[in-house]
């Protein structure tokens, strides 16, 4: 089950990035970036950010991906 609930995560996280994207948003993470590497971009900011995790899910993938690469 932990394997699913994994697996879950990264499709939710690569989910919003991909249409974020595809909605024409602004977003720079760079191109060799894996889905994982982008879950554990998530994972690291909701840690550091805990005051934020009543905000709606996807908006904190969006944070974290401007966070960690934000757009110059």
């Amino acid at each position: 089950m932990q394997g699913l609930k994994a697996m879950s995560c990264l499709g939710f996280v690569h989910g919003v990035v991909d249409g974020w994207v595809l909605a024409g948003k602004p977003l720079c993470v760079p191109d060799q970036v894996s889905f994982a590497e982008e879950s554990l971009v998530v994972s690291k900011y909701l840690n550091g950010h805990p005051e934020e995790l009543r905000m709606e899910p996807a908006v904190l993938v969006i944070r974290a991906m401007n966070h960690a690469w934000p757009c110059k």
